[in-house]
């Protein structure tokens, strides 16, 4: 899968975890098949083990508690965390967050993408130090 085809994925992945947040039908897609299905291996992994990511999140988030946080910067690091810990293949952590700062400064607020960069950075170290 080519680079600009993961970012673009992982674009659409975030507008459905938000518009899921209100709408619980599953959304077409008509997108490229090698899109479609790493949107979907987002969409699903996040969903299968959003607990354990959430509750990383909030163990990270200082002072920030998971129903304080915008569901757009949320999202970014759901999927940010996800493919940290469950994506196969492995993603690298600094291209996770690298990925997660370019879309929180499209589509989050002004102070998203440094808010999400120290809570990706803090939980990257904490997953290599095993803490």
């Amino acid at each position: 899968m080519k680079k600009n085809e993961k970012s673009q994925a992982r674009e659409i992945a975030l507008k459905i975890l938000y518009g899921q947040e209100f709408n619980k039908e599953k959304i077409d897609l008509s997108i490229k098949e090698t899109t479609y299905n790493y949107v979907n291996q987002l969409l699903e992994g996040i969903k299968e083990n959003q607990d354990k990511i959430d509750n990383l999140i909030k163990n990270t988030s200082q002072s920030w508690t998971i129903e304080r946080i915008s569901l757009i910067d949320l999202n970014i690091m759901r999927m940010a965390v996800y493919e940290m810990l469950y994506s196969s293949p492995p993603v690298p952590f600094k291209v996770c967050i690298d990925e997660a700062i370019k879309i929180a400064k499209t589509y989050g607020t002004e102070g998203s993408a440094k808010f999400i960069n120290g809570n990706l950075d803090t939980i990257s170290k904490k997953i290599q130090t095993g803490s």
